[in-house]
């Protein structure tokens, strides 16, 4: 990978745990709200939308690196994983009746495999 492929990795992973940080809060903040109603078109669909085109960035040049580095605590099915848990948070975040537990479960899972793509990339410089 050159230089600014992993320039491009580290910012689209800091993208991604902010997108994950917001659907975090909106979905504990604001969607859980009695009388709270989420805006499909307004919302919902432009934060997949965002979410969909970062998450294949990502895992295109995570891919890479993860077979070109060979980090140790970075694994292709937990790539996959983390697009997939993407897309399941994108859309049940706006929606309150979402189960608490499996949602806060899946941030915590998304939060972990971004932070260890940090460390990784960190690792190279260290």
């Amino acid at each position: 990978m050159t230089e600014e492929q992993l320039q491009q990795l580290r910012d689209v992973n800091k993208a991604l745990r902010d997108k994950n940080e917001f659907a975090h809060d909106f979905f504990v903040h604001k969607a859980r709200q009695e009388g709270y109603e989420p805006d499909f078109f307004g919302k919902v669909k432009p934060f997949t939308d965002e979410v969909t085109e970062l998450t294949a960035l990502w895992e295109r040049l995570v891919e890479s690196f993860v077979r070109e580095y060979k980090p140790n605590q970075l694994y292709a099915n937990q790539i996959t994983q983390t697009v997939d848990n993407f897309e399941t948070v994108a859309i049940k975040s706006f929606y309150g009746n979402t189960s608490l537990k499996r949602q806060l479960e899946t941030f915590k899972s998304i939060k972990y495999v971004l932070s260890q793509v940090d460390e990784a990339l960190n690792n190279l410089t260290n």
